[in-house]
């Protein structure tokens, strides 16, 4: 009696372990899909860009699931893609390094694509809207058609060697601007008459027309 009384509490014993760890088993498989669920909708969102600490959250999380999980896998390499453009957008920043509006339209389009945001994407997508903000300014100040002053050429050329963002074939033709006119070959300053027949502008002092004078003349 004595040894099936052993037996049997030996059997309920391990039977009680057993059951024990089925349910936490089942806990531990409940928590698993609750995260995959989670994770999935994050990472799958259109809608809404994903913060880089989200990510990296995330893929902290992914340690404790299945690393064959397709949802974990998806994570990590999310989480992975994003901290890499994310320090190659810090290394521009932080560093200086001047880039042109292809190669910046390029890494934000890579951001958009990963459907990331943190404060380098922030920052570059605002250094992009500056720059095409100083593009249609150029185009409006007419300097391509001598029609601006050099101290507002001056002033949008010092104005550009500030940018993160270059738009050099702009900048060209600031400085082109600023080349010669007149028979004098300075600067477009100060009342200038054109003239229609050859297209130049002339200092009016330099060809002796004052602005009364000017406004005589047709051509």
């Amino acid at each position: 009696p004595d040894l099936v009384n052993d037996l049997r509490e030996s059997w309920a014993a391990v039977m009680g372990d057993d059951i024990e760890r089925l349910c936490d088993l089942q806990i531990q498989r409940g928590k698993f899909l609750e995260w995959c669920e989670k994770a999935d909708e994050i990472v799958s969102s259109s809608d809404k860009k994903i913060s880089i600490e989200t990510l990296k959250e995330l893929a902290v999380q992914s340690a404790a699931y299945p690393p064959s999980s397709e949802v974990v896998l998806r994570v990590k390499k999310r989480a992975e893609e994003a901290t890499a453009w994310a320090a190659a957008a810090e290394e521009i920043i932080k560093t200086g390094k001047r880039i042109s509006m292809e190669e910046a339209k390029e890494i934000t389009d890579k951001a958009d694509k990963l459907n990331i945001t943190c404060q380098e994407y922030k920052t570059l997508r605002n250094a992009l809207r500056t720059t095409r903000g100083w593009i249609i300014r150029v185009k409006k100040c007419g300097a391509a058609n001598g029609q601006t002053h050099v101290t507002g050429v001056t002033e949008l050329i010092n104005e550009h060697s500030n940018f993160i963002v270059t738009a050099m074939e702009e900048v060209s033709k600031l400085k082109q601007a600023m080349c010669g006119y007149c028979i004098c070959r300075l600067p477009y300053e100060g009342f200038m008459i054109g003239c229609d027949g050859c297209g130049e502008w002339y200092h009016g002092p330099c060809v002796g027309v004052n602005e009364e004078q000017a406004e005589k003349f047709d051509k």
